[in-house]
Parts: structure tokens; sequence; C-alpha cells
């Protein structure tokens, strides 16, 4: 796990140092997820069953809001929760992640993205940090 999660006055503050770009947007969703369910689901669905994600967008950071936003909407309003994502894909101006389904445990805590900032993708590593607010 390259991310760590600090709780605030705004929310949770999301601090991700990730070895690459795909990482990167691996670790901002799972650590979304485990904002939203805290904890994250521990019960897989038993037909192995996945929910996929897809955006398109200009850059990294509009392509990262947007799939977090995506998630959000799909964990407020699916009957099932999501584990951490299996992969993440990229194309020319789309991203996806395939997001496993598992028992919900709770109800999600409808936390959403405040602001992405310090985004940098490069060779030597990716890093982020995310600003979710609080739970409702």
């Amino acid at each position: 796990m390259s991310y760590e999660i600090k709780k605030n006055d705004q929310g949770s503050e999301v601090s991700i140092q990730a070895a690459d770009r795909a990482s990167l947007f691996k670790d901002a969703v799972t650590a979304y997820l485990e904002v939203i369910y805290r904890p994250l689901p521990s019960i897989p669905d038993p037909d192995g069953r996945a929910f996929p994600v897809q955006v398109s967008g200009t850059n990294d950071k509009d392509l990262l809001e947007d799939i977090l936003d995506a998630v959000g909407d799909a964990a407020a309003s699916h009957a099932m929760a999501f584990l951490a994502p299996r992969w993440v894909s990229f194309d020319q101006g789309r991203a996806t992640v395939n997001l496993p389904l598992a028992k919900k445990e709770s109800e999600p805590r409808l936390s959403r993205l405040i602001a992405a900032r310090d985004l940098a993708i490069e060779q030597s590593g990716a890093t982020a940090r995310l600003q979710f607010s609080p739970g409702a």
C-alpha cells in the first residue's frame, strides 16, 4: 500500500506515492473506497463478478478526478460494495478500473472528492494528494 489516509477538519486527506501511473490510479481508488466503506469490505462476491468504471478526459488530473467521482456515484447506488480494483487500463484519453463486487457489510458514507492536488506522474514514480469530504 502506497497511500496514507489522515482525518482532518475537511474530511479525509489521502497522500499517495506510487511506482507508476497505473499504481497511482489503483491506490487512489482503493483509498477512496476505504474512506467510503471504513474499512474495505472483506467478503467477495462468490460468483467473482466485477463492475467496470470507465471515464474519458484530456489529462491525468481530469481522468483521476472523473474516475473517483464515478466510483463514488457507483458506491452510492450499487446494491453491492466494491473491493480494491484488480486492474487499471488506459487508452487515448480514457481510463478504466475493474472493481470486484463484495457483500455490502455496512452502508457507504457518501464522501466526495473535494480536491486533487500535487499530481505528478514521472518515470521515477507518481504522487498525489486527495481531499475527500466527510462522509454523510
